[in-house]
């Protein structure tokens, strides 16, 4: 009896070592094969414009495989390459193995990688890509086609100008066009990505914080909340209630956000002598410490990949970070086919009204989103005033909201 029940333990130890290993082997087979793609030698500089989707990402258009036609994709610095469906639907790719990734809420998930024989951005050309494949579970971005990731951008350097939405793309870094209000930022790239990342504190004498630049998040600043918490430090902080989001790799939202903002009331980084005064957090257990586009949409942005180094040159004298808010989000409810009050952050406007969470959206200043469709027209808008008139269904009985931004901290 002995002997048989070492030898099924000895057979699930080898099992797990060899699932160890393939997991391992491949995922640096993973990251050679996404590094890879070279830059056409004719290429020096071009400009190209830039837009928002109604979920505040940067677009911008590309041609695959010497297609005429344009496809809107995300930029995203904290990313890899990604196809979405709808685009290997109508553009069917070769496979070049399968990708282990990481979803927004920390979740392991498994993709295939897809080749990219040719990429064309502007007048820069692409040859022998590869990207990941994978569905976004965003709201109203069935237009989208695809992200384009470090691993592209590392071959240029990006000038993002967000007041003109103008991109100047080269292939080396000019310093003529600066002045003494620069700040330069040293950044690093990742061993085993293409990702940059570089270095935060909120004291001095306080341990530093590895951020990654990511473009992808629409906020200024995500951290893990054990960073928060760790330097003993009293920041501000209201709870977030509800729902957690959604991205790539997540076919779920059925899991707590057990989120928070925080107030850093100094925002220092490493090696520089620039901080930045009161700057709101979003942190969670589970958050990857990402530095993202709200904060470089106060900058016009230079990034390097070769440089190893980030220029941001302020457009306003100081930057404020301090957002107002309604205080809740939404969300489209596929298997229920409506609206919901996704998350509330407490004292806030819709704390203090008392709007329910989960109840269902019927109209948004008197605009019916009963449906995907008028929900995404909607989102479509691009100025919503701050007062908002919210029609809600909540224990079969309907009620009307009035809510008034206000400072997510004062």
């Amino acid at each position: 009896m002995i002997k048989k029940i070492a030898k099924w333990i000895g057979i699930l130890i080898l099992s797990i070592s060899l699932l160890v290993g393939f997991f391992i082997f491949n995922t640096f087979s993973q990251f050679d094969k996404l590094k890879q793609g070279k830059l056409h030698e004719d290429f020096q500089q071009d400009t190209i414009p830039f837009r928002y989707n109604n979920t505040g990402h940067i677009i911008i258009d590309v041609k695959i495989n010497n297609s005429d036609r344009k496809y809107p994709f995300i930029l995203d610095s904290g990313a890899s390459n990604y196809v979405f469906k709808n685009f290997t639907k109508e553009n069917p790719l070769k496979g070049n193995g399968f990708a282990v990734s990481m979803g927004i809420s920390g979740n392991i998930y498994f993709s295939r990688i897809r080749k990219i024989p040719s990429l064309k951005i502007g007048k820069a050309t692409f040859k022998s890509l590869n990207a990941e494949e994978s569905t976004l579970h965003w709201d109203c971005v069935e237009d989208i086609y695809g992200l384009i990731g470090a691993d592209v951008m590392r071959h240029l350097v990006w000038e993002i100008d967000f007041q003109k939405q103008l991109i100047v793309l080269s292939k080396q870094l000019t310093t003529k066009k600066l002045d003494n209000r620069t700040i330069k930022i040293p950044v690093r790239g990742n061993r085993y990505t293409s990702f940059l990342e570089t270095s935060i504190k909120f004291r001095q004498k306080k341990p530093t914080k590895s951020v990654r630049i990511d473009l992808g998040n629409s906020g200024a600043l995500s951290l893990a909340e054990k960073f928060l918490i760790e330097d003993g430090l009293n920041f501000k902080k209201k709870k977030i209630l509800g729902l957690g989001s959604k991205g790539l790799g997540n076919a779920s939202n059925n899991m707590s956000l057990n989120e928070k903002y925080y107030l850093v009331d100094s925002l220092i980084f490493n090696n520089t002598h620039y901080s930045i005064q009161k700057t709101p957090v979003v942190a969670s257990p589970n958050h990857m410490n990402l530095l993202g586009l709200e904060f470089f949409e106060a900058y016009k942005t230079t990034i390097s990949w070769q440089d190893e180094v980030i220029l941001l040159s302020p457009y306003d004298s100081v930057q404020n970070f301090v957002w107002k808010t309604y205080g809740f989000s939404t969300e489209f409810n596929e298997e229920q086919n409506k609206v919901e009050i996704e998350s509330i952050t407490e004292n806030t406007p819709a704390s203090k009204a008392g709007l329910p969470l989960f109840s269902e959206v019927i109209s948004i200043n008197q605009n019916p989103v009963t449906d995907l469709q008028a929900y995404c027209e909607y989102t479509k808008l691009k100025k919503i005033s701050d007062t908002i008139n919210l029609e809600i269904r909540h224990n079969d009985s309907i009620q009307w909201y009035q809510l008034t931004k206000e400072l997510i901290f004062d």
